[in-house]
């Protein structure tokens, strides 16, 4: 699939963080402002020992001196020390609320934007958020620090020497040139190189989670390869990136002593013609170092600035995207319970833009609890499409789904999936214990409820045969369970809260026809007042069905009974012949 645009960058998402924390991120600046000042008394303090006590020979003001650089680098390393406190205080909060805040959008949005992602990429979006975080803080308050620094040291420069001071500052048309080159060219380069980190993740992400297929097909050397030429790709960006940022250090730190070379030209001559002292060059020296500090700081947040430009331009993209129902969820009515009438009228259903061909056409059908309805037809036609309309996972093109002769987008999504029991072709099973996995979503579990649903998914006699039975923990993805085994966890987890509502998506296509019978006696009671969708392709396990719908490159082809549909001779019959060897 091609991935999604990027959005444009901004901070606003950040600001009602910074508000809960305002306090203490006055009391930091506030903190970091004292600092600076203190710091810009010790070339003065400079400048009083060279010329009152070393030229004049007057060792009275020394201690006097002294003390009072004592007293102001005491003064410094206490506020620098609570800063420091107070900014890891703000820090672990800030990131605590920002995931908090950052799980909560990205769960809320809707498949579509996780079916137009890679994995790895969005992984790699929300391990930015810290940066980001780490960038709007740290560097927010540090480049506050080096202007103060800056304009400090700039002003008593100018009561030292003006003229020194613009010799100094005749470099500066330079800075600005490295900071329009800066975002010219380091932006699009850490853009580069983000966008094939998140590649890579998700190959790495694919290898792991694909091991058994790897190693199925002997494919070791083959995915070792390909990871490798992943890496070298990604390296030779990083490696770009990363000379052309030192050589702009290198270009910035001979401004710098150029800048230096300067005012040791022009300070010199100053101090033979007796119009600045050997006191006051010293002084004008340590304003200098202070000064370009404060410039080469300044300059290093403005290429911070770059990178974390290109990390918030990944994060609003989930920021900025719709949530799944909008984002005004008061007119959503809840829903506390469901009788289970489903009603499907005129449903169309495509995937991207409107050129894009209909998945699903003209949908309409009937179902009613105590119902069982089959959707069969050839692989590709739809059917597990529609079941995610019904579920909500997407939203039709065209056409209304009802519940309860409600309809679905006037319901609140989640409160109607709470009564729906989905086993999907595809169900993930978590790194937890078996009766975590039945219970899934449920904060208390019931153990006496997880113990039926295992009993009616007919896996209770393989859970007791676990080391720990039902809190055996099964691994990342299930790996410890067989096909079968998954699918019985998955069955016992869709029925574990009773719903009115249950959906099977190819539910026991890995089981034995022996273990699939004794499901389908087992959950056939469990059917008898609610209302069943099941997609299999055995056509054998739909016979009983009250309809089977016969699904045909998205349109209804047939609609039926088995005994009806047989009769009819149509694409039912087809497929089912083809099954049966006729």
């Amino acid at each position: 699939f091609e991935q999604a645009p990027e959005s444009k960058a901004t901070l606003s998402w950040l600001f009602p963080f910074f508000a809960k924390f305002r306090r203490t991120l006055v009391q930091v600046v506030l903190l970091s402002v004292a600092v600076s000042i203190l710091s810009l008394l010790f070339p003065v303090f400079t400048e009083m020992v060279v010329d009152k006590v070393i030229v004049e020979r007057d060792l009275s003001l020394l201690s006097t001196i002294l003390a009072g650089m004592g007293a102001a680098l005491f003064f410094v390393q206490a506020s620098s020390l609570a800063q420091e406190y107070l900014l890891s205080f703000a820090a672990v909060r800030l990131d605590t609320a920002i995931l908090d805040f950052l799980s909560r959008q990205l769960l809320a949005l809707p498949m579509t934007y996780f079916s137009s992602r890679r994995t790895g990429d969005i992984q790699r979006r929300l391990e930015g958020a810290r940066q980001v975080r780490q960038f709007a803080v740290g560097s927010g308050i540090g480049a506050l620090l080096a202007l103060v620094q800056l304009t400090g040291a700039l002003c008593l420069m100018l009561i030292y020497s003006p003229s020194l001071t613009l010799a100094f500052l005749a470099t500066t048309p330079l800075y600005g040139g490295l900071m329009y080159f800066s975002l010219k060219v380091l932006r699009p380069l850490f853009a580069d190189v983000e966008e094939n980190q998140g590649k890579y993740s998700s190959h790495q992400i694919d290898a792991i989670k694909g091991i058994e297929a790897v190693k199925a097909a002997a494919a070791e050397s083959v995915f070792r390869d390909t990871m490798l030429n992943e890496f070298l790709s990604v390296s030779k960006k990083i490696f770009r990136s990363s000379f052309i940022v030192m050589s702009y250090d290198s270009v910035l730190q001979t401004i710098g002593m150029l800048s230096t070379a300067i005012f040791l030209w022009v300070g010199a001559h100053q101090v033979i013609n007796g119009s600045l002292s050997i006191g006051g060059f010293v002084a004008f020296s340590s304003l200098t170092a202070m000064a370009m500090s404060g410039i080469m700081r300044t300059l290093g947040i403005w290429d911070n600035m770059q990178l974390a430009s290109v990390l918030l331009n990944r994060l609003n993209d989930i920021f900025e995207q719709e949530p799944e129902q909008g984002r005004d969820r008061s007119r959503l009515s809840p829903v506390h319970s469901l009788e289970g009438r489903i009603e499907l009228r005129n449903v169309s259903f495509k995937y991207g833009g409107p050129e894009s061909p209909n998945i699903l056409n003209g949908i309409t059908m009937q179902m009613a609890p105590g119902q069982m309805v089959a959707l069969v037809g050839r692989s590709g036609c739809g059917k597990t499409t529609l079941i995610k309309l019904i579920a909500g996972l997407l939203e039709p093109t065209e056409g209304t789904i009802l519940f309860d002769n409600v309809d679905l987008k006037n319901l609140n999504y989640r409160d109607v999936r709470r009564h729906i029991g989905m086993v999907l072709q595809e169900n993930h099973i978590f790194n937890e214990t078996i009766a975590r996995n039945v219970s899934f979503g449920d904060p208390e579990p019931d153990l006496d409820r997880v113990l039926w649903a295992a009993q009616a998914a007919a896996a209770h006699d393989f859970i007791m045969r676990l080391p720990l039975g039902y809190e055996t923990k099964i691994g990342e993805s299930g790996l410890s369970l067989s096909g079968g085994q998954k699918q019985r966890v998955a069955i016992a987890r869709a029925i574990y809260n009773n719903p009115p509502v249950i959906i099977f998506d190819e539910a026991t296509s890995a089981l034995d026809t022996e273990s699939e019978r004794a499901i389908q006696d087992n959950l056939g009671r469990l059917m008898a007042d609610r209302t069943t969708i099941v997609i299999a392709h055995r056509l054998s396990t739909v016979r009983e069905a009250h309809a089977i719908v016969v699904l045909e490159k998205g349109s209804v082809a047939e609609i039926g009974t088995h005994d009806e549909l047989m009769a009819q001779r149509g694409l039912y019959f087809y497929l089912s012949s083809q099954q049966m060897g006729i």
